[in-house]
């Protein structure tokens, strides 16, 4: 607790403290009103940080404690009990970037005004980078900011399912300037068919990371989006792969996909498909690349 209220007076020290990166400690109210006494923060990042209910530093709460008990010898937990010395102003802070990734709020706090989640709402934020969870889109259902300002969202998802693609489309609209999304879907829980009837935000989407059916039944080739880089997690066969690959845009410049055997056919397939290639990663299970002259795809 001393370490903690020593480093966030330390954060006050620096005079042109661009930016901030917050791994694996505490988050609280009074980080807030700390970094609003920060003129000069741009870009903020939290990751793997727990929220709690701390509105001053310990020492300041341990002596409001001693001061109404004196035989009070130690210091409680945070708690919601705590005198509230003034909420966190969102829009004191000229925070642009904000990352958001694998914080842990307890269920207490989930609908509480000083949520994390609740940066949103600084007024001059144009780039979001957010780890896209239930408890996440159960919070931003709850109050639906309007994100008037973003231009740039990177959204992770740990684990895909429907009604959290549903809600994240719903998070995306209410981007108003259609920012350049980036998505990675790590795991899914859908089923194959499941799978084919799923869409995942198209507009703006010019980085994806993920299955390859869900990204091939979301776009239309026939339409020149923006999608540009395209990492396939999944291992397939040369038939399947192909044919999402022909689904997507002709725009694809970078691509990552994973044979479960080696074919050379699917460099062919490539150079076909997406005539402005400018990097193909292709990782395979079996079978060895043969020697070959790359000049033979020109």
């Amino acid at each position: 607790m001393q370490l903690h209220d020593l480093v966030h007076q330390q954060l006050l020290r620096f005079t042109s403290l661009v930016e901030l990166s917050l791994v694996g400690t505490t988050f609280s109210p009074y980080t807030y009103v700390v970094l609003s006494s920060i003129p000069t923060l741009r870009r903020l990042h939290v990751e793997n940080c727990t929220f709690i209910l701390l509105h001053s530093s310990f020492r300041e709460r341990l002596e409001a404690h001693t001061r109404a008990n004196p035989s009070f010898t130690h210091l409680l937990a945070p708690s919601q009990d705590v005198v509230v010395k003034g909420l966190p102003l969102f829009h004191t802070m000229r925070i642009t970037h904000l990352s958001l990734h694998r914080h842990t709020v307890p269920s207490e706090l989930e609908t509480s005004p000083f949520h994390p989640f609740c940066l949103l709402d600084i007024p001059t934020l144009t780039s979001l980078s957010i780890t896209w969870t239930a408890n996440i889109a159960a919070r931003y259902s709850h109050d639906e900011w309007p994100l008037a300002s973003i231009t740039e969202l990177k959204v992770i998802i740990p684990l895909l399912s429907r009604d959290l693609l549903f809600m994240l489309s719903a998070f995306v609209n209410e981007c108003v300037l259609r920012p350049k999304l980036e998505l990675k879907i790590e795991k899914h829980n859908l089923s194959d068919s499941q799978m084919a009837t799923v869409r995942v935000p198209s507009k703006g989407l010019w980085n994806y990371e993920g299955p390859l059916s869900i990204v091939a039944t979301s776009m239309k080739r026939s339409v020149s989006p923006v999608l540009t880089r395209v990492k396939i997690n999944e291992t397939l066969d040369l038939s399947p792969l192909i044919k999402g690959l022909e689904k997507l845009p002709s725009s694809v410049e970078d691509l990552h996909i994973q044979l479960n055997e080696w074919d050379m056919e699917i460099l062919f397939a490539v150079k076909e498909l997406f005539k402005n290639m400018k990097k193909l990663l292709v990782r395979y299970a079996r079978g060895s690349f043969p020697p070959v002259s790359l000049l033979q795809l020109q």
